[in-house]
């Protein structure tokens, strides 16, 4: 058979490999969750502490009692099922030169990636914190987009939350803003521009990706995300299945991949939308 010589577990470790080195929201989410899914709807509970009271205690006097903390648990369901099937001519020219397969496999696994970022930014209603009254965007350009990320750090002073983390996704022109303003001097061509982070800006790390909520093509509306890394997003996945068939009705070999996920804003305390319009410099 032409497709003796196929490794799955090779190709799908393949595919995963794309799928991290493509994502921007994802590598900030928390995936201590993810364990085993295997199917569709799984459903992954967290248990989630209030904090401990600190109290004064006096030598020989304090009688220590520990406190009963309240304890909620928050559900991220692994709901979203996506796939992807190509066919290949010839398979066994495919597994004697691996480009003729690796090349289609790696944008499969880009294309998967790119699914799952737009998902977990679209999630952005869930972030308990904004920085605009009654949700309505600010027309920025270069000459508050300083202003506006000072906002932002001011929000998470007030609301106590860590230093250590901060980050800020942002929709690819908001960075030329940031440029324009002078709040860095990174480009694209930066050594340092790789896999979606920009610079250290303000007390934050800016990532940019092009799969920030907006309302059109014309960026009305966008919804940037700032959150604190490994805190704000929960996400799970896993890349259940690559298999290599004959398709029925076709003379040829093909490839196929099954992809599931789930995720949401487990901490909408340290999670805030930054909704902004794309608007022209005067």
């Amino acid at each position: 058979m032409a497709l003796d010589n196929f490794i799955p577990s090779i190709w799908s470790a393949n595919i995963h490999q794309a799928l991290e080195n493509s994502l921007v929201s994802v590598r900030l989410a928390n995936r201590s969750y993810e364990g085993e899914i295997r199917n569709a709807g799984d459903r992954v509970k967290i248990n989630m502490f209030t904090d401990p009271t600190i109290a004064t205690y006096t030598k020989n006097s304090t009688t220590v009692t520990p406190e009963n903390l309240s304890a909620s648990q928050r559900e991220l369901i692994v709901d979203q099922s996506k796939y992807f099937a190509f066919e290949v001519d010839d398979i066994d020219a495919a597994q004697g030169n691996m480009g003729l397969i690796a090349e289609p496999l790696r944008r499969s696994g880009y294309k998967l990636a790119d699914t799952a970022d737009a998902y977990l930014l679209g999630l952005y209603a869930q972030a308990g914190m904004s920085l605009n009254t009654n949700d309505v965007p600010v027309d920025l350009v270069s000459t508050n987009v300083e202003e506006e990320v000072l906002a932002i750090g001011e929000k998470f002073n007030e609301a106590g939350l860590p230093f250590d983390g901060r980050y800020i996704v942002v929709a690819p022109w908001v960075i030329s803003k940031m440029v324009l303003a002078g709040l860095t001097t990174k480009t694209q061509n930066d050594a340092m521009w790789s896999n979606g982070f920009v610079d250290r800006i303000l007390g934050f790390n800016i990532y940019m990706s092009q799969n920030v909520s907006k309302n059109s093509t014309s960026w009305d509306k966008s919804r940037n995300i700032a959150g604190i890394a490994n805190e704000s997003y929960g996400y799970a996945e896993q890349i259940v299945k690559v298999e290599a068939f004959r398709p029925e009705n076709a003379f040829s070999d093909a490839v196929k991949g099954l992809h599931l996920y789930g995720g949401k804003i487990m901490r909408p305390d340290k999670t805030l939308v930054w909704y902004a319009d794309k608007t022209a410099e005067a």
